[in-house]
């Protein structure tokens, strides 16, 4: 397979995830999300061992280099499944038709191809102005416009239910998070006034 072939998903998105989804694979799709958490767990577990080592913990701090790989892998690919879960559960709310697996799956298949371009791109941030703007663009269109048609693909719905089906998500958590925040900044401001009007 070519290398351009690799990042069909990426540059002509549509055909690719319409032929991808027929392939759906719950195990491939947690394998891939996996793998990104485990080497950030790796590099967690080497933080940690170096540090362990610092403070005299010997070779117990190097168990972490063991442990944290397993751990960080299952935990990012559960939250990135909690992720698309919830996406798919807006899309099947505006009609869509497709499975949590279909989903999932094409948003496995989309993390390689686009972080490696993100990689590649970021070369262009050495350049002023413009790579700022290819920055920008690059942001839209494989965080926002790639996500977008996989849900669209999956789902078998028309782009804009499917754009509302991936906003929809983080408009609720960003709503629950301001909530929640703010209700504790009030508490906060609750308990501090008494004490500055009683001169603690």
């Amino acid at each position: 397979m070519a290398i351009i072939d690799y990042f069909n998903i990426i540059i002509k998105p549509e055909p690719t995830m319409a032929e991808d989804v027929k392939h759906a694979d719950l195990r491939e799709a947690f394998k891939t999300f996996a793998i990104m958490g485990a080497i950030i767990g790796l590099m967690i577990g080497l933080i940690i061992a170096v540090a362990g080592e610092r403070i005299g913990l010997g070779g117990i701090g190097w168990i972490a280099i063991l442990i944290a790989p397993v751990v960080v892998g299952f935990l990012y690919a559960s939250f990135s499944g909690f992720g698309v879960g919830l996406q798919h559960f807006c899309a099947r709310l505006l009609g869509g038709k497709g499975t949590f697996i279909q989903l999932y799956y094409l948003a496995s298949r989309l993390f390689w191809p686009a972080l490696f371009a993100s990689i590649i791109l970021s070369l262009a941030n050495a350049i002023p102005f413009v790579g700022i703007l290819i920055s920008i663009l690059w942001w839209i269109y494989s965080g926002i416009y790639l996500n977008v048609v996989a849900i669209s693909i999956a789902h078998r719905i028309s782009k804009w239910r499917a754009l509302v089906a991936f906003l929809l998500p983080m408009i609720v958590i960003g709503v629950i998070f301001l909530a929640v925040a703010g209700a504790a900044f009030f508490s906060f401001l609750a308990l501090l006034v008494p004490m500055v009007s009683a001169g603690i």
